[in-house]
């Protein structure tokens, strides 16, 4: 997410960060059908009938994955990885500590850099809520039809 912020990050910060979208890794299938199961709280073979092991998309925080249910509809599957969200927050925490400081600097008092850090790390924690993605997902459904949109193919979404 930050990487995509060139208005607040020169270009050998954000270089890196591209990189850690690129070259995100899947995790283990086991490790992959725990968590959804830990998410929806039953056995993935209660919910889908088929749940692929190859990841369709890798990110540094959530992976997808396809399935299908019993009803034979494709679905895709977002998961967060295990335990980021805890590492987000501690890390989340050392650099509002860093930002607190560098914004009390005599050349950054006028940056707004503790706001603009808690704006950004506000962002970067909503990105691991399943549950708030899937109410923004349907309030933007909710809005297509009346900007004329009603056409537009969109996910819906399942707990």
């Amino acid at each position: 997410m930050l990487s995509y912020r060139v208005d607040l990050f020169p270009e050998p910060v954000l270089q890196p960060l591209m990189r850690l979208q690129d070259r995100a890794r899947p995790l283990p299938p086991r490790k992959t059908r725990g968590a959804v199961e830990a998410g929806l709280g039953r056995p993935l073979s209660d919910v889908f009938a088929a749940v692929s092991d190859i990841p369709v998309a890798c990110g540094s925080i959530a992976i997808v994955c396809r399935a299908a249910t019993y009803d034979a509809q494709a679905v895709a599957v977002k998961v967060v990885r295990p335990s980021i969200a805890g590492r987000i927050e501690r890390d989340l925490a050392s650099f509002r500590w860093i930002a607190g400081m560098v914004g009390r600097s005599r050349f950054a008092r006028d940056l707004l850099v503790v706001e603009t850090f808690d704006m950004i790390a506000s962002m970067l924690s909503a990105q691991t809520d399943m549950v708030a993605q899937s109410r923004n997902l349907a309030a933007f459904r909710a809005m297509l039809p009346a900007h004329g949109r009603s056409s537009c193919r969109n996910p819906t979404t399942s707990r």
